[in-house]
């Protein structure tokens, strides 16, 4: 088998943190969680640090979104959990979840070697010493808690990983066979200078405009017509089985007019409620869309396989979270990360571990990429995975124009779930 850990952790994220704010008093050798009746815990000095770390990770990475206060607002307006609640109880799974992947390390051959504890007591050395006093001192770090977290998170990565390689998936053509589209879309509006409002196009500059579709529509080069007058070619792909795209950002009538052309042939013009559309089917079957949307979806039932099986170690254990000791974990105090002149200095902090190779499969090594989507202690750090292409469908160029603008407290909220995943 081969593994790397890789940029696990990066140290300079507290370096220089600032203390702001107090920090609540706590015996960290109390017990936080009890585990089949007390036959094993987790410490509350422990949990503390992870979830402190997890804290500090979102407010040195979206610092622009987080000020103080943050923790204390509700997770929607008709709740009343903050979003330090929301987070402790990420935490809280992520560390069962950890705990239960390495209890079953064993059944599926993953070991810590000798060497990934070298490269781990390095991590955690380095993490010590790169970060001021103030900022190790308020989020409750020592070098055992950081060689503990850094410990699970590459049983659970491992595990994971193992659990989903022996995973048998089908995906079907059906489910998988994208087509590609190429498009030019004339809205049947335009912005009223003095109020800003969008106003009908009418009389001559609304015939210009079909004018100027039509010639699209005639044109041999799509892409050379298109910018004659002054339109932008843009490109999309769907799952060509599908029946309906009631969903999908280019209207629904647009895609089944495409779906009825030869790869190559360009459409009559396609008048809808917005404006007028002219698309060219690209590939009825476009392989490299289709490739990546099949590797998307097994990865994806692969997932689905290691929740379930984590579902069912989750039966087998009694998880008992002691919520008196529980609440003495605040996020009371922020944290700032390196002022730009120390930024230099962190530069060789950024990546605590180089891989460390078990090689069994060398033409692996790329294969293992942090995913979106696992522990929550570090957004900075990652246990290789294979990220996720599935967002392909709505990468287009026609999905960046219905993208909203988000509040700074929702986009706040939005990374906090990607930080909190991504660990």
């Amino acid at each position: 088998m081969k593994s790397s850990i890789k940029k696990v952790l990066t140290t300079g994220i507290l370096a220089g943190a600032l203390l702001i704010g107090g920090c609540g008093k706590m015996n960290p050798t109390s017990t936080v969680v009890n585990i089949n009746d007390g036959k094993d815990t987790i410490s509350l000095g422990y949990a503390n640090f992870v979830a402190r770390y997890n804290q500090a990770s979102m407010e040195t990475m979206f610092a622009s979104y987080i000020s103080k206060g943050y923790w204390q607002n509700t997770v929607s307006d008709d709740s009343d959990k903050t979003l330090e609640d929301s987070t402790k109880e990420t935490v809280m799974e992520s560390m069962e979840e950890q705990y239960l992947c390495k209890q079953h390390a064993d059944e599926y051959g993953v070991t810590v070697s000798d060497e990934d504890k070298t490269l781990i007591t390095e991590a955690a050395d380095k993490f010590m010493n790169s970060n001021e006093a103030e900022g190790i001192e308020q989020i409750g770090a020592n070098k055992e808690y950081v060689e503990e977290m850094l410990t699970y998170m590459t049983y659970k990565y491992r595990v994971q990983k193992a659990v989903e390689d022996e995973a048998v998936v089908e995906v079907t053509d059906d489910e998988s066979i994208q087509s590609k589209i190429s498009y030019v879309f004339l809205a049947n509006t335009k912005t009223d200078e003095e109020t800003g409002e969008e106003v009908p196009i009418e009389d001559l500059e609304l015939t210009d405009l079909i004018n100027s579709a039509e010639d699209i529509s005639s044109a041999t080069d799509m892409e050379e017509a298109a910018e004659s007058a002054g339109q932008t070619v843009r490109t999309y792909t769907f799952t060509a089985a599908d029946e309906e795209y009631k969903d999908s950002t280019v209207p629904e009538k647009v895609i089944l007019e495409a779906k009825e052309l030869n790869d190559g042939q360009i459409s009559d013009v396609i008048e809808t409620d917005e404006g007028y559309y002219v698309v060219r089917l690209d590939a009825a079957n476009d392989e490299d869309s289709t490739k990546e949307k099949k590797e998307s979806l097994e990865k994806e039932r692969k997932n689905e396989i290691y929740e379930d099986t984590l579902k069912e170690w989750k039966k087998g254990i009694k998880w008992d979270v002691v919520k008196s000791m529980w609440k003495l974990v605040k996020f009371d105090s922020m944290f700032t990360a390196k002022t730009s002149e120390d930024a230099e200095d962190a530069t060789d902090s950024e990546e605590v571990t180089e891989s460390t190779e078990q090689t069994d499969d060398a033409e692996e090594e790329d294969t293992e990429e942090v995913k979106d989507g696992d522990s929550e202690e570090a957004s900075d750090e990652e246990i290789t995975e294979d990220k996720d292409k599935d967002e392909k469908d709505d990468a287009s160029d026609d999905s960046k124009k219905d993208k909203k603008s988000k509040k700074d407290k929702k986009s706040a909220d939005k990374n906090k779930k990607k930080t909190t995943d991504n660990n």
